[in-house]
């Protein structure tokens, strides 16, 4: 006989930086030991219900979905069922980044916010006048990347963002880099790969066995580091590129 056990709910109200009910919000609710991760959107005064989940602990975590309400909010620990759970986003910064080529003039690229020791990631492709916007950022450290279809690279190296403080545009000079194609090959399904740039992740992304990905790299030492998992050790690799180059790498 199959048993089918009733999903429990994680349930509360998201509020904005100033206290009052926040609305246009998501809420990610992810099992401390089970491979579940739920999504629910907050409604227009704030009040949010996720599941049906399993039973065990969350880590719930809310973020803006426009405007500028707030950066994510602190991640609680949850057990389920829960009720009442308030999650209060955090002041945000807005921060413009604006990009050039090597000639100095405004560039199109794909540019991407990392907070430093941690996996989230913000992408957007800048403007023909080379700029664009992120909001809602939160006071941490960031490192900044741009990269073009054609191999040209540019990071801002470790930014520092304080939530309290004016801060004036970032911008990066494009140069050239090369191009790090990684296929993977082991046993498991999938892995996940970072490129580590001068002790800082400037490039994440998982791989299906058999395929391959791209990643535009800076010149220079590079660090190609697979992530532990249940079934596989971390593992990593060195590499020294040159510009213009394109270099193949199988990993298992």
């Amino acid at each position: 006989m199959l048993q089918c056990d009733v999903g429990l709910m994680i349930s509360g109200t998201l509020l904005n930086e100033h206290g009052d009910p926040a609305a246009r919000g998501w809420i990610e609710a992810k099992h401390e030991t089970l491979d579940v991760s739920v999504v629910a959107t907050a409604g227009e005064t704030g009040d949010f219900s996720i599941g049906p989940l399993p039973a065990g602990t969350y880590l719930v975590r809310a973020e803006s979905l426009g405007g500028k309400q707030g950066a994510s909010s602190e991640v609680r620990r949850i057990e389920a069922p829960a009720g009442d759970v308030e999650l209060q986003l955090r002041r945000g910064r807005t921060v413009l980044v604006r990009v050039f080529d090597q000639q100095g003039l405004p560039a199109n690229a794909s540019v991407t916010f990392r907070p430093v020791n941690r996996f989230d990631t913000w992408s957007f492709t800048s403007t023909k006048n080379g700029e664009c916007e992120f909001e809602c950022l939160e006071a941490a450290t960031y490192i900044v990347c741009a990269s073009t279809n054609q191999g040209l690279f540019a990071h801002s190296g470790r930014l520092v963002i304080d939530a309290g403080k004016v801060m004036g545009p970032v911008d990066l000079r494009l140069a050239l880099g090369a191009k790090l194609r990684v296929q993977y090959d082991g046993d498991q399904s999938a892995r996940t790969y970072r490129v580590i740039v001068e002790g800082t992740t400037c490039a994440r992304d998982k791989i299906a066995r058999g395929t391959t990905r791209t990643f535009i790299v800076p010149c220079g030492e590079i660090e190609l580091q697979a992530e532990a998992e249940q079934l596989a050790p971390a593992t990593s690799e060195r590499f020294v590129v040159y510009p213009g180059e394109e270099r193949y790498v199988t990993v298992r």
